[in-house]
């Protein structure tokens, strides 16, 4: 300090010689007081104070003026009003019962040049930081400074920016003292709001100088501007900017809060008015700030979060919401809303927080907008809340069609909510966007978490005891069923998560890519509650969407090279895509024409155990399926869901190939799907069983997926080594006719015999086949057509007597036969003739 004060002293004696060489000098003159009730000649840019001076009451203007105070120098009892004014200064009390106004140009203004050396008076400290806001000084503080208004009712309504730095972010700030009654009442508030730039200082509360750590919504409040009719109807935020930069913040506190409505206000102004031109948060630390920034129906050009620090937090870091809005004003809103970025941030909790009702843990709520948001490099780690009436999110971004958003490279562990049935826990919350990337994640929770947040009782609790009642888990939830148009790709990702029970939601893609990414659940279960819109069974849930518009081209559905391991599945059903028929695909009178995507492709690995693996298939032209599962005692079974309001088939072609390591075969349902011009292959490693399922065969599913104007030839190539090593083969085929849409196979007299599978009467049909074998006939696999009781039940073809088979390959086609009638003989040269099939 005493060096500082020297330093200081040279500078008033260099700037005193100046003064007396060329500038206005005043300050020892006599008639100082008449000088300064006079104007002052416009020539003369600077003054020196070098003792006390009385203005007696009176008021004085000053423009363009730089003023030095001499140590120990003060002004008195009076009023300045100020143009572009500079003070320089020691760190001393110049001003007692001064008051000023204006548009001040004073840099490093101090807040101990008001309230004197000692800052002892939280009041006088708020008054007299309140000055400088006033006339847009830029204050400078040395030491943390106590603040406190006159009541939790009190504020500050005047000036637009709040500019404060410090000289050690560590020990320098501010220290809050009134906890405000709500956030209509804070230390600054007028209707317009503040513009703020906060530099390396720190601002904390008394509570938390006092050891309390809260899992409230804000207690404290610091600046803002918020709209509402009986305590503030005039309010019409605008502001260009709001700069945070090498700062800390200690406690539950709003720094900015900001909420617009449109009832005081036409569309145009709103559009104009509830606008912040640029958000910039940087290098700064955060230390139980529970929801620090929040902007409620306002839009932005640009909100920047970087390199920050946020530690023991219960509710969103950023809000951008919207609500409570007249439905005109959306679109303004939305489009007022631009660019998000939130890169290269550390969120961490040390403790578990019960999240307020209705709120959401989470780095960001960015609710509306036309824009871009990304969401890379950031870390989050032990963001954990036990309320089951709140979520907990990694991000949540709900933006309008043209909105894209990229969340990349970031590292997550444990983040989880409570999972109730009204707040359904999920890691990524995403609606709307156009675009979704979603690449380069490391997404990882333990069962240790499960056990924090009160899902769990321990952490030797097997998984398979918990209630979906209970905890209910989504992977992701993407998508609003909106319009149909997003493009969502999510690759090479590593997750690890112990339990789901809900799927992961893609109602409105026109464009699926999932490629390279690694997943790993413990427990994949049932959620036995009736209210999961979510099946059960089901890893990707989606819909057939709306009919696709004639002047669009269908993009394409990929799922490749992802690698899935699944050790516990209760339920002993997996679906990995399940799209089901609805109402989405037109009606009878109005049939979809076109299909949803080009290429269907599907090409990965599994690894589960004793279960059914599903699929279903997508309304798409050309499909290939390429499916490795390994495990023990498994089974593939695929889906075709097409029906009246869609008179097409799902495919134009099909290929498929899928690897099972140890086959189960038990389960009832097909590996194969009855698509024309399609080629399709089952190969099993292991076999233990005593029937292998081949067809299901529903008539609904000819009449609507088949084409009526094609015969349809059923080609089987069954290949085999039973458990000696012994090897033989097998062969037959069906003919599906277009009139009957019933199957026919070949007699001894080379005639076809109709299969009517609704017959109650034999139960089962065995069908004759070629067979040739090093074992006896007797026990050989024979194909069997399993009958239903109608029409609308399927009827099944099954290989029988295959107990003593140990591996098998099953080659399947689906051959169109022309229009006209066929004969055996005709079948027989159809096949001979056709490429599909061959290897």
């Amino acid at each position: 300090m005493k060096i500082r004060r020297l330093v200081l002293e040279f500078l008033f004696h260099y700037f005193y010689v100046t003064i007396m060489l060329g500038f206005a000098f005043i300050g020892c003159n006599p008639r100082l007081n008449d000088v300064f009730l006079t104007p002052i000649d416009v020539n003369k840019d600077s003054i020196f104070i070098k003792d006390n001076v009385n203005l007696k009451g009176k008021e004085i203007t000053l423009q363009n003026k730089i003023i030095f105070f001499n140590n120990g120098a003060q002004l008195t009892n009076g009023h300045i009003v100020g143009h572009n004014i500079q003070i320089i200064a020691s760190p001393d009390k110049i001003f007692q019962n001064i008051s000023i106004s204006g548009d001040w140009a004073t840099k490093n203004a101090r807040i101990e040049w008001f309230a004197g050396e000692n800052l002892d008076d939280p009041y006088q400290n708020y008054l007299a930081l309140t000055n400088w806001v006033l006339v847009n000084g830029e204050v400078f503080i040395n030491k943390m400074i106590p603040m406190a208004t006159s009541s939790n009712r009190d504020f500050f309504n005047g000036g637009k920016n709040i500019v404060i730095s410090g000289a050690q972010k560590e020990s320098s700030g501010l220290i809050l003292m009134t906890q405000h009654e709500n956030q209509f009442y804070s230390y600054f508030r007028s209707d317009h709001g503040y513009n703020l730039d906060l530099k390396n200082i720190t601002i904390a509360t008394d509570d938390y100088n006092k050891g309390v750590i809260s899992s409230n919504n804000p207690e404290y409040f610091f600046a803002g501007c918020y709209y509402q009719k009986q305590l503030n109807p005039r309010a019409k935020p605008s502001i260009q900017k709001i700069k945070i930069d090498n700062c800390i913040f200690k406690g539950n506190m709003a720094i900015s809060i900001y909420g617009a409505h449109s009832d005081n206000q036409s569309i145009q102004e709103f559009y104009k008015n509830s606008k912040i031109e640029k958000i910039k948060i940087t290098n700064s630390e955060f230390h139980n700030v529970n929801a620090p920034l929040g902007f409620v129906n306002m839009g932005y050009d640009s909100i920047i979060i970087q390199k920050n620090k946020v530690y023991d937090f219960a509710g969103a870091f950023i809000t951008v919401a919207e609500s409570g809005m007249e439905a005109s004003y959306y679109k303004s809103n939305r489009q007022n809303k631009k660019y998000v970025e939130i890169t290269n941030n550390l969120f961490e909790n040390f403790r578990v927080f019960s999240t307020p009702k209705e709120r959401m843990l989470t780095p960001c709520v960015i609710k509306g907008g036309y824009g871009t948001m990304n969401f890379e490099n950031n870390t989050l780690k032990n963001l954990i809340s036990n309320n089951p009436d709140s979520d907990v999110f990694t991000m949540y971004y709900t933006c309008s069609s043209p909105g894209k958003c990229t969340f990349a490279n970031n590292n997550i562990l444990n983040v989880i909510g409570r999972g109730s049935q009204s707040h359904p826990a999920c890691i990524l919350k995403d609606r709307g966007a156009s675009n979704l990337l979603i690449e380069n994640n490391q997404i990882t929770l333990e069962k240790e978490a499960l056990v924090k947040n009160g899902v769990l009782k321990n952490i030797n609790e097997p998984l398979t005891n918990l209630d979906g009642s209970r905890f209910l888990c989504a992977l992701i939830q993407i998508g609003n069923q909106s319009d149909f148009s997003k493009h969502l790709i999510i690759k090479n990702n590593n997750i690890s998560i112990p339990y789901l029970n809900m799927a992961t939601e893609i109602y409105d893609v026109s464009a699926f890519t999932f490629h390279k990414n690694r997943i790993t659940i413990e427990a994949f279960c049932p959620s036995n509650t009736p209210m999961s819109v979510s099946k059960d069974d089901v890893f990707f849930l989606g819909r057939q969407r709306l009919d696709r518009l004639n002047d669009t081209k269908p993009n394409d559905f990929e799922c490749r090279d992802n690698q899935i391991n699944i050790s516990n599945i209760p339920n002993k059903k997996f679906q990995y895509i399940y799209f089901p028929d609805g109402v989405q695909v037109g009606t009878i009178d109005h049939p979809d024409k076109n299909p949803n995507f080009k290429h269907v492709i599907i090409q990965d690995g599994f690894t589960i155990q004793n279960t059914s693996l599903g699929l279903t298939m997508l309304d798409g032209e050309f499909h290939q399926y390429d499916l490795t599962i390994n495990g023990k005692n498994n089974n593939f079974i695929v889906y075709d869901h097409n029906g009246a309001n869609h008179l097409r088939p799902n495919a134009k072609s099909f290929k498929e190939k899928i690897r099972i390591a140890d086959y189960s075969g038990s389960d009832s349902g097909s590996p194969f799907a009855l698509i024309a011009d399609s080629y399709q292959q089952l190969i099993v490693d292991n076999h233990d069983g005593s029937d292998i399922n081949l067809l299901s065969y529903s008539y609904i599913t000819s009449l609507y997926n088949l084409s009526k104007e094609e015969n349809l030839i059923c080609n089987f190539q069954i290949n085999w080594k039973d458990k000696k090593g012994k090897s033989g083969k097998s062969h037959f085929y069906l003919h599906l006719n277009n009139q009957s849409r019933l199957f026919s196979l070949e007699d001894e007299n080379g005639k076809f015999v109709k299969l009517d599978p609704s017959s109650p009467q034999p139960k089962s049909q065995k069908i004759n086949a070629e067979v040739v074998s090093t074992n006896r006939i007797s026990e050989n696999p024979r194909p069997e057509l399993m009958t239903g009781n109608h029409h609308l039940k399927n009827a099944e073809l099954k290989l029988t007597n295959c107990h003593n088979i140990a591996s098998f390959s099953i080659d399947f086609s689906v051959i169109k036969a022309g229009k006209e009638p066929i004969n055996a003989v005709e079948a027989k040269k159809i096949i001979s003739n056709s490429k599909i099939g061959t290897r």
